[in-house]
């Protein structure tokens, strides 16, 4: 089982639900694709599924803190990793605000979608810092 497995494995309050499988973006974990990663959030023709693309930065913000990246100081992978697990932050909480567990236990993750300006956000973000 891999990190990211135990963090969906939720349980607590008398039930639990997992995420339902998908595919992983096979993406470099570089700022260039962080940025493309946001921009196809908002592409609603986009082959990526927010729950990927929630996973995708959980997966580039793990790199970054485990020192995979790069163990040399950069602000711009520092700044990218911070909006990286906030999106992953920000989709679990979604999740659990917006579904019942039952639905949560049954559900195709795949079709859930985030607020479009919350991709915004995540990109204005990046550019506040120049990046």
């Amino acid at each position: 089982m891999t990190s990211r497995q135990r963090k969906k494995d939720k349980s607590g309050y008398g039930g639990s639900w997992k995420e339902s499988p998908f595919e992983k973006l096979d993406l470099p974990f570089t700022v260039e694709s962080l940025k493309k990663v946001l921009a196809s959030g908002f592409d609603e023709a986009s082959p990526s599924t927010h729950q990927q693309i929630a996973d995708w930065c959980f997966r580039f913000w793990w790199e970054r803190e485990e020192g995979s990246l790069s163990s040399v100081a950069d602000d711009r992978l520092d700044v990218a990793a911070e909006v990286s697990v906030d999106v992953d932050a920000q989709w679990d909480l979604y999740l659990a605000n917006e579904f019942t567990l039952g639905e949560l236990q049954a559900m195709d993750f795949s079709k859930v979608t985030l607020p479009s300006e919350w991709f915004d956000n995540w990109q204005k973000e990046l550019a506040s810092h120049d990046i």
